[in-house]
C-alpha cells in the first residue's frame, strides 16, 4: 500500500521569501495559493515570483509535492496561472476551486493537460449536488470542500449537515476509485487541542489528511491521524500471521486467540501500517 499523503501546506507566493522555505517544515505537499492568500492586483507578483523561485527545480524523493491553488475556471487569472505552471516541471498539480459539474472540468483538464493531476474544490450547493460526477470524472485525481464557502452559502452553524456533505463525499470518491478527501485547513492557528480532535472527527468519517495554513499545525495533524500503537501492533500481528501468502488479502484464516481474519481485516491493517508509518 502506497504511503499516503497527511500534511498539505498553503504558502503565499506573493512572499518570494516563503516559496522555497515551505518545503522545509515536513509537510508532504506543499500548496502554493494565487487564490484566497493573494489579493487580485499582487497575483501577477506572485505568478513571477513562483516562476523565478522554482525555474530549474529539479524535485527529488525528499522533496514535498507541490501544487498550485489557481483561480476558477473562466476567470482571466486562471489561463495566466496555467500558463506559468506549464512552465515550471516541478510543479505537479493544480488545486481549482468553484469546481460546480463536469462539464467544467472538462475545460479544466483539456486546458490543464494530462501531465498534471487536477485536484477539484466543491465549494458551492450546485458542485455538492454534482458530486458522484465531479468525483466520476476520470480526469480529476482529488476533491475536496472548500468548506467556509459551503457554510456561508448554506447558513450552516454546527457541523450536522456538514459532515453529511463529508460523508457524501467519502462514498462518492470511494465509488470512483479515488483516494479518500483530506480536510480543509483550520483557521485558527493557536488552538491545537481543537485542531486535533476535530482533525480526528475528519477521519472517524474517513477522511485522509488534511490542509494546514501554518506550519505549526502540521504535527498535530499527523497525531490525530496516527494510530493508536496497540492498533499499530495489532495490525502487524495480522500481516505477519499471513506472510508468505501469494496474496494475504484474498486468504482467511484466523489469529492464535482465535480472531478471524478475513480480507477487510487485512486491508484495515494495512491501512493502519502504512498510516503508522506516515505519520510517526
Amino acid at each position: 500500500m502506497s504511503r499516503p499523503m497527511i500534511t498539505w501546506l498553503y504558502s503565499p507566493p506573493n512572499r518570494a521569501d516563503r516559496i522555497l522555505k515551505a518545503m522545509s517544515y515536513g509537510a508532504d505537499a506543499v500548496i502554493y495559493d494565487l487564490e484566497d492568500a493573494v489579493a487580485p492586483g499582487e497575483r501577477g507578483t506572485a505568478r513571477a515570483n513562483l516562476q523565478a523561485a522554482l525555474d530549474g527545480f529539479v524535485a527529488t524523493d525528499d522533496t514535498p509535492h507541490l501544487q498550485v491553488r489557481v483561480n476558477p475556471v473562466g476567470t482571466d487569472d486562471f489561463g495566466r496561472d496555467l500558463e506559468m505552471v506549464h512552465a515550471i516541471p516541478a510543479i505537479r498539480s493544480i488545486r481549482v476551486p468553484k469546481v460546480a459539474s463536469a462539464a467544467e472540468l472538462d475545460e479544466i483538464v483539456g486546458r490543464a493537460g494530462r501531465q498534471l493531476g487536477v485536484h477539484a474544490l466543491v465549494e458551492t450547493a450546485s458542485g455538492v449536488q454534482n458530486l458522484p460526477e465531479i468525483c466520476a470524472h476520470d480526469g480529476v485525481t482529488g476533491v475536496s470542500l472548500g468548506e467556509g464557502d459551503l457554510r456561508a452559502e448554506l447558513r450552516i452553524t454546527g457541523d450536522v449537515v456538514l459532515d453529511q456533505i463529508r460523508g457524501a463525499l467519502v462514498i462518492a470518491l470511494a465509488a470512483a476509485g479515488k483516494p479518500s478527501p483530506m480536510g480543509a485547513a483550520s483557521l485558527n492557528i493557536r488552538d491545537h487541542a481543537a485542531l486535533f480532535a476535530d482533525t480526528q472527527h475528519l477521519a472517524r468519517l474517513g477522511y485522509l489528511g488534511r490542509t494546514a495554513i501554518h506550519p505549526g499545525q502540521l504535527e498535530h495533524i499527523r497525531a490525530a491521524f496516527r494510530p493508536d500503537p496497540a492498533e499499530y501492533e495489532r495490525a502487524r500481528a495480522i500481516l505477519a500471521s499471513l506472510s508468505g501468502t501469494d496474496d494475504p488479502a484474498q486468504n482467511a484464516s484466523a489469529l492464535a486467540d482465535g480472531t478471524f481474519i478475513d480480507r477487510p481485516v487485512v486491508v484495515r491493517a494495512q491501512q493502519v501500517v502504512a498510516l503508522w508509518e506516515a505519520t510517526s
